[in-house]
């Protein structure tokens, strides 16, 4: 399971750069906490890495990261890319 962020996550991280996952959206989901921490680390990534620094779809990357892990997705990294997928 790969959950490490790389050293641009980690500054944003340290820098208090990070945008908290809309953790509402979980209500209906079934994740231990190991997964939970795996989902917020993908979102925080995925946010920093949004094309143009838009917010306007944070509620859309969240859902499609937790989508990927409602089928079994784990990777950190992997997770980021399909919350980003699509996005322009």
């Amino acid at each position: 399971m790969t959950d490490r962020l790389d050293a641009p996550a980690l500054d944003r991280w340290h820098t208090h750069q990070v945008v908290p996952m809309p953790y509402r959206l979980l209500q209906n989901a079934a994740f231990d906490l190991d997964v939970i921490r795996l989902l917020g680390l993908a979102y925080e990534d995925a946010c920093a890495r949004m094309p143009g620094g838009d917010t306007g779809h944070r509620e859309t990357i969240a859902r499609r990261i937790i989508d990927a892990a409602t089928v079994g997705e784990r990777d950190v990294h992997k997770l980021a890319e399909y919350g980003l997928n699509g996005l322009a």
